[in-house]
């Protein structure tokens, strides 16, 4: 009997050495996120940080790596402008209800596959042909995103045209996102 006293004596010991687990403000704040170069020295690299940060939903960096200039062309009714598309992201990045109520709790960029080459921006192209040294190319994008507090994913399909542009940041130049044309499909 003495022997169980004893152990018992000594896990009380032990747990109480150890603090409880369940004991608010024990815990260190979790590591800030390691800063986004955001700057792209070319338009491939543009796409593979706008991968990145739109699946981390890091706000500041797509806000940085999208043109001030950003049009996004939907395959109806408005084009988004730069501030309106950030103000999306902002709801999306931040499962903040949208459209119907909706919020999105995570974003997964799957598939983001280029398709041909970059190509010079024709002056005629109609919503991006007056930025001279534009770009353009084609992708193959699978974009899910995560629809908050239910089992359901909207799921992003198919081409996406997206313009690049190079700008001057501070001396340095940096391909941005000036636009996307959409021709995917959802589900």
């Amino acid at each position: 009997m003495r022997l169980r006293h004893l152990l018992f004596t000594m896990l009380l010991v032990a747990f109480a050495a150890s603090g409880c687990i369940f004991s608010p403000g024990d815990d260190p704040e979790p590591p800030a996120p390691p800063p986004v170069d955001v700057c792209a020295a070319a338009p491939d690299t543009a796409m593979l940080r706008f991968q990145q940060i739109y699946s981390a939903r890091n706000l500041d960096a797509y806000g940085e790596l999208l043109s001030r200039e950003y049009k996004w062309i939907p395959q109806e009714g408005e084009i988004y402008t730069y501030d309106v598309e950030i103000e999306v992201a902002r709801k999306m990045f931040n499962a903040l209800p949208g459209e119907g109520g909706v919020s999105i709790s995570d974003i997964s960029v799957d598939l983001l596959q280029p398709q041909g080459i970059w190509q010079p921006t024709p002056e005629d192209d109609p919503n991006f042909g007056g930025f001279p040294g534009s770009q353009y190319r084609n992708y193959i994008v699978d974009i899910k995103f995560q629809i908050s507090g239910q089992n359901l994913v909207y799921r992003v399909q198919g081409p996406v045209l997206y313009y690049v542009m190079a700008e001057d940041v501070d001396g340095e130049t940096c391909y941005k996102i000036l636009g996307m044309v959409d021709a995917t499909f959802g589900t």
